[in-house]
């Protein structure tokens, strides 16, 4: 029954996540696939269609994760290694959607979710220190170029979980799996795709100097 119970708490959060809350507003709004101005999220939203419906797709971001983790809590707590695992799976399916030909964004903003409901105190530092490593980035010339640096600030701010969750989580070793999760997803899709960007970037800036 227990493993039962996880296997279906993992699906659930997996279709879940699979909705794709920028894609669907996008397309629903201004007719566009969203994905073909880059990843998925509240921050291609922002630059396309504004601030007022970036927040509405970060809100339902965070709160598709939020939802499948608090009723995994629920049920499953203190076991924190079930509850982990179908926090993978919010991400998981908003990286790799099944309804979207697993072509997905970033999750960074069902991350956030996540640690809100299961390491909250992490997240009350690596989230202003995400902020700030983003901002600095976007002052940086050849960043600015690169029109976001949500994902480096994203992965300083995962850098940093780890030893968030060693501070005030230990012994708890569910919770620092699932950090070097988030850290390990996030570097899939989001950090791997900044050289992509910054290569072009670079190039350009070289003619320019000739």
């Amino acid at each position: 029954m227990f493993t039962t119970k996880v296997i279906l708490m993992v699906v659930g959060s997996y279709l879940l996540g699979s909705l794709l809350w920028a894609y669907i507003i996008a397309k629903i709004v201004r007719g566009i696939d969203i994905r073909d101005y880059g990843n998925p999220g509240g921050g291609t939203i922002y630059r396309t269609m504004g601030g007022k419906w970036a927040t509405l797709v970060g809100l339902l971001d965070v709160g598709k994760a939020v939802i499948p983790t608090l009723i995994a809590a629920k049920i499953f707590l203190p076991n924190y290694w079930p509850v982990a695992f179908v926090a993978v799976a919010v991400i998981v399916g908003h990286n790799w959607p099944v309804f979207f030909k697993f072509r997905g964004g970033g999750g960074l903003a069902c991350s956030v979710g996540i640690l809100a409901c299961l390491m909250p105190k992490a997240l009350a530092i690596v989230l202003p220190f995400g902020i700030l490593a983003g901002f600095i980035m976007w002052k940086l010339p050849i960043f600015k170029k690169a029109k976001s640096t949500a994902p480096g600030g994203g992965a300083a701010a995962l850098l940093l979980l780890p030893f968030m969750v060693k501070i005030f989580y230990r012994p708890e070793e569910a919770l620092f799996a699932l950090s070097l999760l988030l850290l390990f997803l996030a570097a899939i899709r989001q950090v791997l795709n900044v050289p992509k960007k910054l290569i072009p970037i670079m190039k350009e800036s070289l003619k320019e100097r000739k």
